[in-house]
């Protein structure tokens, strides 16, 4: 992830990252290909906008396989 932003021009200081995680499925499971979306709708939430300029989505996959995406809500 750090490699991307530097690569990108990402400032992680104004961007929100969401990754995976387990602790994001309702009741503790495990969301696998859910939990960008689950992330996603917990930061639309919680995130305070004057905060961060950007979400950046990092993803994960079997063995070593990475993605990083940054999205820019409207209106932020």
């Amino acid at each position: 992830m750090t490699d991307y932003a530097e690569e990108t021009g990402v400032d992680l200081d104004r961007t929100f990252v969401i990754g995976p995680s387990a602790a994001q499925a309702e009741g503790g499971g495990e969301p696998h290909t859910a939990a960008p979306v689950l992330g996603y709708l917990r930061a639309m939430d919680g995130v305070r906008r004057d905060d961060y300029d950007q979400l950046l989505f990092v993803s994960v996959g079997a063995g070593p396989s990475a993605a990083c995406a940054v999205y820019r809500p409207e209106g932020w």
